[in-house]
Formats: structure tokens, C-alpha cells, sequence
């Protein structure tokens, strides 16, 4: 997106040329069939992961982009929608693969620093998410039951987590002791999910 201000000075937002040149695609004959589409999705995330990944930057953020730029006039419920989600669900056992490989849980040494260091960072990230969202969803008006569940929901990290560990710590960012806490953080953390709506289920009157 390219940002121009107008004349009364406020800021104008211009489609920039990727998502254009998608746009006068998805418009045209192309646009009509699913192959076609399914084929430029894929091809076109292929294409700008692999270019950030030659200009350094890790891929995910070359398909976040491209992501960005698909026109939204054809999202979501768009054509390549199904056929890209059936994609995912084939590729995913493939990511979880790579990514246990990258995590030794060995190497993590199970001893009161470890696991004074395990306790903080889960309390800190159960609280901020918890606290922050529920406080956020009683200021917007919901109840405080619904603001609750909110928090909890928001409290799941999962695999965009997961994504983002992975990341940080092929970066060089985390090194291994940090990245293996961190994802247990993950993982408990997703796991409180269910049962933590459960308890709040038992406790809503009626």
C-alpha cells in the first residue's frame, strides 16, 4: 500500500503495483477459472517468500506480503479459499516435522532455573494476555464472564507461536534454552484453552 496525503491533509491510501496487477488479473479471464486462481496463489506466495528469502528476511514474511497484497475484493470466500486450505492441511504435518527437528528438549536442563525461568514467563504471558483482553473486553461493554472468555481466548498462542519461535530462533534471536521454554510456554498455554472455558461454562449462572 502507498500513502499519499490529499489536499486537506489527511493521508489517502493507493493500492500499490502488486496488488493492481493482481487485481486486473483476478478482473480478467483468468479470474474466472479456479485453476487459474489456485494457480496464482500458490505461485505468487512461492514466489515472494522465495524473494525475501534471497534478500535475507525469512519467507514467512515474503508470504505475509503477498497475503496483504491479494485484492480484498476477492477474499475471503474467494475462489483459491478451499483448495488452499486443503494445502495447508497436507503441508502442515511437513512444518511440524522441521520444527521438532529444530527443538532438542535434551538440551534443556530440568533444575530449579529452568523451571523458576518456565513459571515467570508463564504467569507473565497467562496474566498479560488474561488480564489485558479481559480488561479490554469490559471497557468495550461485554459482561464479565464474556470478557473472561475473551482473555482465555486470547490466551492461545498455538502454531502462529510456534511460527514465530521458529523464526526468532533460526534468527539467531533465542538460543536454545530460551527457545525450548518458550515453547512449552506455547504449548501449556494452548492447552489451558479448553479447560479454562470449561470452568468458566460451569460457573455461568443459569
Amino acid at each position: 500500500m502507498l500513502a499519499t496525503s490529499g489536499t486537506n491533509g489527511s493521508t489517502i491510501s493507493r493500492p500499490g503495483p502488486v496488488r493492481v496487477v493482481l487485481a486486473k488479473v483476478l478482473d480478467g479471464p483468468a479470474g474466472r477459472s479456479r485453476a487459474a486462481v489456485l494457480t496464482l496463489c500458490v505461485a505468487g506466495t512461492a514466489a515472494s517468500a522465495g524473494l525475501t528469502a534471497l534478500l535475507g528476511v525469512h519467507q514467512l514474511i515474503g508470504a505475509f506480503l503477498f497475503g496483504l497484497a491479494w485484492p480484498r475484493s476477492r477474499r475471503p470466500g474467494g475462489e483459491p479459499d478451499s483448495a488452499v486450505a486443503t494445502l495447508a492441511q497436507l503441508l502442515l504435518p511437513v512444518f511440524f516435522l522441521g520444527f521438532g527437528l529444530s527443538l532438542d528438549l535434551s538440551r534443556l536442563p530440568f533444575d530449579a532455573s529452568s523451571a523458576t525461568l518456565f513459571g515467570a514467563v508463564l504467569a507473565v504471558a497467562t496474566l498479560s494476555k488474561v488480564v489485558g483482553a479481559g480488561l479490554a473486553g469490559l471497557t468495550s461493554g461485554l459482561e464479565r464472564t464474556d470478557a473472561l472468555v475473551l482473555g482465555v481466548l486470547m490466551n492461545t498462542r498455538g502454531l502462529t507461536e510456534l511460527v514465530v519461535l521458529g523464526i526468532g530462533h533460526e534468527a539467531g534471536l533465542l538460543d536454545t534454552h530460551l527457545f525450548a521454554v518458550l515453547v512449552l510456554v506455547t504449548l501449556v498455554t494452548t492447552a489451558m484453552t479448553g479447560p479454562g472455558l470449561w470452568l468458566i461454562r460451569r460457573r455461568r449462572p443459569g
